[in-house]
């Protein structure tokens, strides 16, 4: 591209539509960026909370008894059976 061929004055406009989309995008995210900084002691309570709310008899290998879908391996036993 020549320079005498720019139209100076579109180049021009486009730099300056570039230049506040970044500073608009660069806003939004400094304000998102503070917005978790100062929730993030809410969202590790909700998370502990969420995570101590687990029944303890949700095991990863549950026997029949403690499983927390009581009925599925009798299901699964009845089915087979057929």
């Amino acid at each position: 591209m020549i320079a005498e061929d720019i139209d100076w004055n579109v180049f021009h406009q486009v730099l300056k539509n570039w230049k506040l989309n970044l500073q608009k995008r660069l806003k939004k995210w400094k304000f998102n960026r503070k917005k978790w900084l100062t929730n993030w002691k809410f969202n590790l309570k909700r998370i502990i909370a969420d995570y101590n709310s687990i029944p303890t008899s949700y095991n990863l290998y549950p026997s029949s008894f403690s499983s927390p879908y009581p009925f599925y391996s009798l299901s699964v036993h009845s089915f087979s059976q057929l």
